[in-house]
C-alpha cells in the first residue's frame, strides 16, 4: 500500500466514526489547553521576575554588615580559633581587613572592599549640602562594582580629597534654610532634568566633618588656616574645613547608597573619621556632656567596619558565596536574595498547576487508546481481509498509528488555539485567582499568561506523540491478529 492509500483510508476510517472521533479529539484539545495555559501562567511568573532583576542592578554584588560593628564600649576584641576577630568572648566576628581578606578567597568572588560611611558637610557657593552618606571604598574596586562614570573621569591613585558623585548626589544641595531638598530628589530620581544648582566638575566645593560648618552663617572657608584644627572663640577645637576635587560623576546604578552618595577612596575617609573621632573627643572633655557638638558618627564605640562589599563572577554563584559568608558570622545579603523564595514559591504553585494539566493530557491519552482498541474489535474482519489480499504488516501498523496521530494532532491544533483564547481572557478578564498569583511579586497588573511560538509549537508535537504513544499498542495488536480469525470474526 502506498502512503497515499494508508493516508486516505485512515481519513475516511475517522469520518467513519465521526461521534466518536469529536469526543476522542476533545479530550486532546482539554488536555493540551490545559497543560499549555498552566505552562504560560509559569512563564508570565518567570518574565516578570527576569523584568524584577533587570530593574535591581548589580544582581553579583553581596552587602555584608557586622553585627559586630555597634558594640558596648566596654568590648574586648578577641582572635578566634579560626582567625577571625570578636567583640567580646563568644561575641560576633569584627569585620575587619583580615576577614574580608578571607572573604575575597572565596571561590567565585572577585574582589571585597570594606566600606566607611559617615557624615560630611558640604558648601558650595551659597549652598549646603548635609550628606550622611559619603562612601570610602577601594578606588581599584570601582570599575569591578560596577561605577561607572557618565561625566568627567575615574580618580588617579594618589589623588588627595578626589571624589565621584553619585547619579542624584547633587540634588541634596540646598539653601541653608531650605530643608525641603526631597522634592528636588524625588524629581530628578523620576527622571525630570533639573537646572543643577553647582557644577560639581567646576565649582569650588568644600567640607568639614562638623555640622556648625553649615549651619551657622559663618563661611570658615573663607579663612586660610595652615593646620587641621583650630580654636573657636569658646575655646573648643574646630575641624578646618577641606577642599574636595569631583572627578565624575557616576551613572544612573539603581543602588540608593550609592545614587545619592560622595564615593572617596577609604584611606581619605578613614583619616576623615579619626579626625571626626578626635574632635569628638576633644570637644565632649571641654564642653562637658551639655556640650552642643553634633556628631558626624551617630551612636556609640565601633569595632572594624560596619559594611563591605563582595563582588562575585556570575548570577549563579551569588547564593553559594551569600551563605559561605554568613557561615563566617556576618549578615549578607543581595538584591535577587528575596526573589529566590519568591521563585521558590511561585515554582510551587507552576508544578501544581502543571500536575492538573497534565492529568487531563494523560487521561486524554487513555481515551486514544481506548478509541483505537474499539476500532481494532470493530475492524478485526476487515484486518483480516487487508491481510489476506496481500497487505504488509507494516502497512496494518502505520493505518493505526497514523489514526492516532492524526487524533492527538488534531486535538493539539484544536487546543493550542483554545489557549490563546483562554490566555487572551486570563489578561484582559483579570482572572482574581490566577491575578493573585502576582501579589507574590507585587504586581498585580502583569500579563498573568503568556503563551511563546516554542511552548505552541511544543505543545502540537507532544499532542501528536501522545497520540502515537496511546495507538501503539493497539497497533501491534492489530498486527498480530490471525488473518483466518479475523476473516471468521461476525
Amino acid at each position: 500500500m502506498s502512503s497515499i492509500d494508508i493516508l486516505s483510508m485512515c481519513l475516511r476510517n475517522l469520518f467513519k466514526r465521526k461521534l466518536r472521533t469529536i469526543l476522542t479529539v476533545l479530550g486532546v484539545t482539554v488536555g493540551t489547553a490545559s497543560i499549555v495555559v498552566m505552562i504560560s501562567l509559569g512563564l508570565a511568573i518567570n518574565l516578570k521576575f527576569e523584568q524584577q532583576i533587570e530593574n535591581m542592578g548589580d544582581v553579583t554584588l553581596i552587602t555584608i554588615n557586622s553585627m559586630s560593628y555597634w558594640s558596648d564600649s566596654g568590648s574586648v576584641i578577641v582572635t578566634r580559633a579560626d582567625g577571625l576577630s570578636t567583640a567580646g568572648p563568644g561575641g560576633p566576628p569584627v569585620l575587619t581587613d583580615e576577614a574580608i581578606a578571607e572573604i575575597e578567597k572565596i571561590p567565585n568572588v572577585l574582589i571585597a572592599t570594606p566600606v566607611e560611611r559617615m557624615n560630611l558637610y558640604f558648601k558650595s557657593g551659597s549652598y549646603v549640602m548635609d550628606n550622611w552618606n559619603a562612601i570610602g571604598i577601594k578606588m581599584e574596586a570601582i570599575d569591578t562594582l560596577g561605577v561607572k562614570i557618565a561625566e568627567g573621569r575615574m580618580p588617579e591613585p594618589g589623588e588627595q580629597n578626589t571624589v565621584i558623585f553619585g547619579a542624584f548626589a547633587e540634588a541634596m544641595f540646598r539653601e541653608p534654610n531650605d530643608w525641603n531638598w526631597w522634592d528636588r530628589l524625588n524629581q530628578m530620581q523620576m527622571g525630570e532634568e533639573l537646572e543643577p544648582r553647582v557644577d560639581l566638575l567646576n565649582d569650588k566645593i568644600t567640607m568639614s566633618v562638623e555640622y556648625s560648618y553649615i549651619s551657622s552663617g559663618q563661611g570658615m572657608d573663607d579663612y586660610d588656616y595652615d593646620y587641621d584644627f583650630i580654636d573657636d572663640d569658646y575655646g573648643s577645637p574646630s575641624f578646618r574645613p577641606q577642599d574636595i576635587y569631583v572627578a565624575g560623576i557616576a551613572e544612573y546604578k539603581n543602588d540608593y547608597q550609592l545614587d545619592i552618595g560622595i564615593i572617596f577612596d577609604i584611606e581619605t575617609l578613614k583619616k576623615l573619621r579619626e579626625d571626626a573621632d578626635r574632635l569628638q573627643n576633644n570637644n565632649n572633655q571641654s564642653a562637658g556632656p551639655e556640650g552642643g557638638w553634633v556628631s558626624a558618627r551617630r551612636g556609640g564605640r565601633q569595632q572594624g567596619y560596619e559594611m563591605a562589599y563582595a563582588k562575585v563572577t556570575d548570577m549563579a554563584h551569588t547564593k553559594e558565596v551569600n551563605e559561605k559568608i554568613q557561615e563566617m558570622g556576618f549578615y549578607a545579603w543581595y538584591p535577587t536574595e528575596w526573589l529566590d523564595t519568591m521563585q521558590e514559591q511561585a515554582r510551587t504553585n507552576q508544578n501544581f498547576l502543571a500536575a492538573i494539566g497534565a492529568v487531563s493530557l494523560l487521561v486524554a491519552a487513555i481515551g486514544i487508546a481506548n478509541t483505537m482498541i474499539m476500532a481494532i474489535y470493530e475492524r478485526t474482519r476487515e484486518i483480516g481481509v487487508m491481510k489476506v489480499i496481500g497487505a504488509a504488516i507494516r502497512d496494518i501498523k502505520w493505518l493505526f498509528l497514523l489514526e492516532s496521530a492524526l487524533i492527538g494532532l488534531v486535538g493539539g491544533i484544536v487546543g493550542v488555539g483554545v489557549s490563546f483564547l483562554a490566555s487572551y481572557l486570563l489578561n484582559n478578564a483579570r482572572v482574581a485567582f490566577f491575578a493573585q498569583m502576582f501579589q507574590y511579586i507585587g504586581d498585580p497588573d502583569s500579563a498573568v499568561s503568556v503563551i511563546t511560538p516554542w511552548l505552541a509549537g511544543l505543545a502540537l508535537l507532544f499532542a501528536a506523540g501522545v497520540g502515537l504513544v496511546s495507538g501503539y499498542f493497539p497497533a501491534r495488536r492489530a498486527m498480530r491478529l490471525s488473518a483466518l480469525s479475523a476473516i471468521r470474526t461476525e
